[in-house]
């Protein structure tokens, strides 16, 4: 939505441009009507993106959020509406009607990338408050982490048992006490053959602790991202497969739960060849 109010401004500025200068009367000067909405559009969005860093940076160090900032997810979701169409990402997405309408469940998916986050925040309602337990290493960049603290993100230590435990724990408390869609990738890291990876079951303690049903999605196709950037579309789809109940959460083991949802995410992916 963002990119096309940007090129709306645009040509309606190169437009104004062109009857105000009386372009229009010199057909030799013409040509720079769409130089002109070029240079809008480009300005606009080095404008914003310039704005997003600012605020990234003002972002105070420090402590976990008690509350995820509205203000920093519209904010990223809004980032991710301007870059998509510039970077040639074309999103898919379908089964959102299976998602929970309190909005308040936990959301496990395969990962294919690094852009696998970005691609989750926007395919699913802005109303659902994406959080995530990610790796630690994604904690190291300042900007990265300021916006994190926002979002309520956890790090998580794939290399320290204890810590692992103490994030999910904390992810659970969150999902408990909040309006949060918890996000978590049980695979661990991302498939580097694009292959569905062994799960790691620990991750579904945060829904059985927490009371709260599980969401199982797929990505596809985000690893071609990397090699079409800038240069032609890629379309990627997010689709929502179905949901572990609440009631079933509360009754299985981690491990059965982690079956269910590699079960439904293997059987999806083949159907699709992905």
């Amino acid at each position: 939505m963002l990119f096309y109010s940007f090129l709306a401004l645009a040509i309606a500025g190169s437009a104004g441009l062109t009857y105000g200068l009386g372009w229009y009367a010199h057909p030799a000067v013409l040509w720079q009507a769409p130089l002109a909405a070029l240079t809008l559009f480009l300005g606009l969005t080095l404008a914003f993106l310039l704005f997003f860093a600012i605020a990234a940076l003002l972002v105070p160090m420090g402590r976990q959020q008690m509350r995820r900032s509205t203000f920093y997810g519209g904010l990223l979701r809004a980032f991710c509406g301007l870059v998509f169409p510039l970077a040639g990402i074309r999103l898919e997405v379908t089964g959102l009607e299976q998602l929970p309408t309190d909005g308040n469940y936990l959301l496990v998916c395969n990962h294919l990338s690094v852009f696998d986050p970005v691609l989750l925040i926007r395919a699913l309602p802005r109303q659902a408050r994406l959080s995530f337990v990610t790796k630690q290493e994604n904690f190291d960049l300042p900007v990265v982490r300021q916006f994190m603290h926002k979002l309520q993100c956890l790090p998580l230590d794939r290399h320290d048992d204890r810590q692992a435990l103490r994030a999910i724990l904390q992810a659970a408390k969150q999902l408990q006490e909040q309006p949060l869609c918890m996000t978590i990738f049980p695979e661990g890291q991302t498939s580097k053959s694009g292959q569905l990876l062994p799960f790691r079951n620990g991750a579904f303690k945060i829904a059985q602790r927490a009371k709260r049903p599980v969401v199982v999605s797929v990505l596809e196709n985000s690893r071609a991202i990397y090699h079409n950037l800038f240069r032609r579309r890629t379309r990627v789809r997010v689709r929502i497969l179905g949901v572990v109940p609440t009631e079933d959460v509360a009754t299985l083991r981690t491990v059965q739960i982690g079956d269910r949802a590699h079960a439904m995410m293997a059987a999806a992916l083949q159907a699709d060849g992905a």
